[in-house]
C-alpha cells in the first residue's frame, strides 16, 4: 500500500493485493491459533501433529518476536512433543532455547538432560542432571538415574 501510494501506481491488481495483505492475520494471531491447535493434538496424543503446529507457530513469530512468553510456551511444547517422539535433537534444541531465557526451568533442564543422554553427550547430560538435583529435589530419582548412567558411560 505504501509503495503504491509513494509511486502513485494505479492498478486494480495492486489494489487487490494490498487489501489481501492488510487482511492477513498478525504473526501473533497465527502463532496463537497454531498453539491452540497443537495443544488439541497433544491432548489426543497426536504428538507429530502437535509438533507440526508448534513449529508453524514458531515460524510465524520469527526470530525478532517481542512475544517472549508465547515463544517460550511454544518451545516448551515443542520439546515435549519431540521427547514423546524421541526426536532427541529437536528436543535438545528446543529445551536449550528455553534455558537461554530461563536457566532454572527444571522441565527444560530435564528434557535436555534426557536428550543429551540419548544422543550420547554424557558430559552435558551429567551437568544438566546435577543442576536439576540442586533445583528440583522432586526429580531426584530420574536425575540420579541420568547421573549414574552418564558416569558409567564416561568411565567405559
Amino acid at each position: 500500500q505504501k509503495a503504491r501510494d509513494i509511486y502513485e501506481v494505479k492498478s486494480t491488481v495492486l489494489d487487490g493485493l494490498a487489501k489481501e495483505l492488510s487482511a492477513e492475520e498478525s504473526p501473533v494471531a497465527v502463532a496463537t491459533e497454531c498453539l491452540q491447535k497443537g495443544e488439541d493434538f497433544v491432548g489426543k496424543r497426536q504428538y507429530d501433529l502437535g509438533a507440526d503446529c508448534f513449529r508453524k507457530a514458531l515460524d510465524a513469530l520469527g526470530t525478532d518476536s517481542g512475544e517472549k512468553e508465547l515463544k517460550l510456551k511454544l518451545l516448551r511444547r515443542s520439546a515435549e512433543c519431540a521427547q514423546q517422539l524421541q526426536d532427541w535433537s529437536v528436543c535438545r534444541r528446543a529445551a536449550s532455547e528455553v534455558l537461554e531465557a530461563d536457566p532454572n526451568d527444571t522441565q527444560a533442564l530435564l528434557q535436555r538432560a534426557v536428550s543429551n543422554e540419548a544422543l550420547e553427550k554424557f558430559a552435558a547430560a551429567l551437568e544438566d542432571a546435577r543442576k536439576l538435583l540442586v533445583l528440583d529435589p522432586k526429580s531426584k530419582a530420574v536425575a540420579n538415574r541420568i547421573v549414574h548412567n552418564c558416569q558409567q558411560a564416561l568411565r567405559d
